[in-house]
């Protein structure tokens, strides 16, 4: 009887096993294979359930119900060799749908330009087969995308401050993407453009807070050449065409003369250094354009005098004493 019954279990007989187990221990109630086919007997209807299920799976084509079921009923019957190649089996099939998804996911979110999602897929494909050739054309994907979404971030973040007329910002931006993006025209000639426009900015900025400098020939030449300059950028800066426009009155009133009344004893002799002689006299008027002179008075016999003043932008008149007074 427990041949007849271990051949019912072979083939999945409940019917028979339960009959010929019971018979079995009939005869014999403590025997230990009649007791352990009793065990496996019991199980045959939950593990024959759990077979059709995953032969129903197997047919709808659902690896991952397939898969349950068999691993339930190899936990049930660990004995049957069979149950656990056909587990192992799914388990591989599973994980090599699952990575054929990932990455044909990854591939369409490169496509749609989503790079974070892009990413996720990469990570979670990766994790199945970190040595798959795949993976090599969907991180290279990746980088090609996020160098492209990159270049379009930054040449947006550069008009955003160009339209709000901060050029510097415009400058440091297209600089550092030009560190990524090397060989990005636009970004190279928009950097360009922001230098320009920031290095004019700033040398006409320190014209008109210091424009006693202007007296001097050369800088009054290299601020109007700056001004030239300026004038085919102040399209492109609202800020860069009211500073021309404030040099460019400035340098006007830089050829307005002053009047200057020099005072002194008729003794000392008067000269502004970088213009001209003054002489002797008791009282002179000269002129001079806006900026700092310096008048040296000298006298036999008496220490020399060195007077400096300072021309403003605008100022009506002035009048500086001049004179030798003490002795050597």
């Amino acid at each position: 009887e427990v041949a007849l019954a271990r051949q019912a279990v072979n083939a999945d007989d409940y019917t028979q096993g339960k009959l010929h187990i019971s018979r079995a221990l009939m005869l014999k109630q403590d025997d230990e294979q009649a007791l352990a086919l009793e065990a496996m007997i019991a199980t045959l209807p939950e593990l024959l359930a759990l077979l059709k299920a995953a032969d129903v799976a197997a047919i709808e084509n659902n690896l991952e119900k397939e898969h349950a079921a068999v691993a339930e009923a190899f936990n049930i019957a660990p004995q049957r060799q069979g149950l656990k190649e056909r587990r192992d089996a799914l388990h591989d099939k599973i994980r090599e749908s699952r990575f054929t998804v990932l990455i044909a996911a990854g591939l369409l979110n490169l496509e749609k330009k989503l790079i974070s999602a892009a990413r996720r897929n990469y990570a979670q494909a990766k994790a199945l087969f970190p040595q798959r050739s795949e993976l090599k054309v969907l991180k290279q994907g990746m980088i090609s995308v996020a160098d492209e979404l990159d270049l379009k971030q930054a040449k947006k973040q550069a008009k955003k401050a160009i339209d709000e007329d901060d050029w510097q910002t415009a400058e440091q931006l297209y600089a550092q993407a030009l560190q990524r993006h090397p060989e990005e025209k636009a970004i190279r000639d928009g950097l360009q453009l922001a230098s320009r426009i920031v290095a004019l900015q700033r040398d006409i900025t320190d014209y008109i807070q210091r424009p006693e400098r202007l007296a001097s020939a050369n800088i009054f030449a290299a601020a109007e050449d700056n001004l030239i300059q300026a004038t085919v950028l102040t399209a492109y800066s609202r800020s860069l065409a009211e500073k021309s426009g404030a040099l460019k009155d400035l340098l006007a009133s830089m050829s307005v003369k002053i009047p200057v009344f020099v005072k002194s004893d008729n003794q000392t002799y008067i000269v502004v250094k970088g213009v001209g002689k003054v002489g002797l006299t008791h009282g002179r008027e000269i002129t001079l354009k806006p900026g700092v002179y310096t008048f040296e008075g000298s006298r036999s016999g008496y220490r020399s005098k060195l007077v400096q003043v300072r021309l403003p932008v605008g100022k009506s008149a002035l009048q500086v004493e001049v004179e030798c007074d003490e002795r050597i």
